[in-house]
């Protein structure tokens, strides 16, 4: 689900995004059936939008959470985006990074989200 609305030349946002797995079966070593067990992804996040003569700017502040048989991982991220027109007619550029922040911890493992940057010019 999302929502936007501009308000006084900035424009706010909020989405959540659920993704869930399904009840999955649970198994020893041994392959033996002892149970299920659940397991989702989730992402809340804020942002704003504001055009600066042109230069159209964008952030997002995005609070995660996946769980998995009970264990979960936690954390936060930023993304970041600019586009604008160049100096010749119909020439446009762009840039935008995503999952900027710290490292979730699942379990006794920590990692970092993938990392995206990616600049665009037409």
């Amino acid at each position: 689900a999302m929502y936007a609305a501009p308000v006084v030349q900035v424009t706010n946002g909020v989405n959540v995004l659920r993704l869930t797995y399904g009840s999955q079966e649970q198994r020893t070593a041994d392959r033996q059936k002892t149970g299920t067990f659940e397991s989702y992804d989730l992402s809340v996040g804020l942002s704003v939008a504001r055009n600066f003569n042109g230069l159209f700017t964008g952030a997002q502040l995005k609070l995660l959470r996946q769980e998995l048989a009970g264990y979960s991982a936690q954390g936060y991220a930023v993304d970041l985006g600019l586009q604008g027109a160049g100096p010749i007619d119909r020439m446009y550029y762009g840039a935008s990074v995503k999952n900027l922040g710290p490292q979730m911890k699942f379990i006794d493992e920590a990692f970092h989200l993938p990392l995206t940057c990616v600049t665009v010019r037409r």
